[in-house]
């Protein structure tokens, strides 16, 4: 049966010279520090998802999903220059929210002092996304410093992020029962 709605154009053509519109209509260089910085999240995202979809775990999923969707607030945000008409901000109050998920993970783990790597494919997956997470939240210190944008908490909220994204694949490498490998100081002297 045919639809009556019309459907969103996948093709636009807009930025076929270079730029690109941020919520609210401005055009900016698609190199511009604001997309370049949620085009990073959108990257985490999408190795987010992939990491979401390969686990076998369902509390590792919903754990991953919802960094997803806190990950498009921080995008939204960033495109509007501003918070969004129906979207919550980025606040100190998901900064709090965020470290409690650290800590209630964190707390299930038996970490230790030296560097880890990844001992599971799903582990690998979640430290990619950790270090696009850091990506985007050193094109958002920049942002923030040369006052793109005034809200803190961005910034928090991605540096919080990444640490998540590191205790969710220790937690995936726990839950598979596969110990994760160490590197300690006097591997790399």
């Amino acid at each position: 049966m045919a639809s009556d709605s019309k459907k969103t154009p996948i093709t636009t053509r807009r930025g076929d010279g270079g730029y690109t519109s941020l919520w609210g209509g401005a055009e900016v260089p698609k190199y511009d520090l604001r997309p370049e910085t949620y085009g990073a999240i959108d990257e985490a995202t999408a190795v987010l998802g992939m990491a979401r979809t390969m686990t076998q775990h369902e509390a590792l999923r919903n754990h991953v999903v919802d960094l997803q969707r806190d990950l498009f607030r921080v995008m939204s945000e960033l495109a509007a220059g501003r918070p969004m008409e129906g979207v919550n901000p980025v606040d100190a109050a998901l900064v709090r929210d965020i470290e409690a998920r650290i800590a209630a993970v964190r707390d299930t783990l038996d970490l230790p002092a030296s560097f880890t790597v990844a001992a599971t494919t799903n582990g690998a997956v979640l430290d990619m996304a950790r270090t696009v997470i850091r990506r985007a939240e050193r094109s958002c210190a920049r942002m923030l410093h040369e006052g793109v944008i005034a809200n803190q908490d961005v910034l928090r909220y991605l540096n919080r992020a990444s640490d998540l994204a590191f205790v969710l694949a220790r937690l995936d490498e726990k839950l598979s029962g596969v110990p994760y490998e160490t590197i300690s100081a006097a591997d790399i002297e």
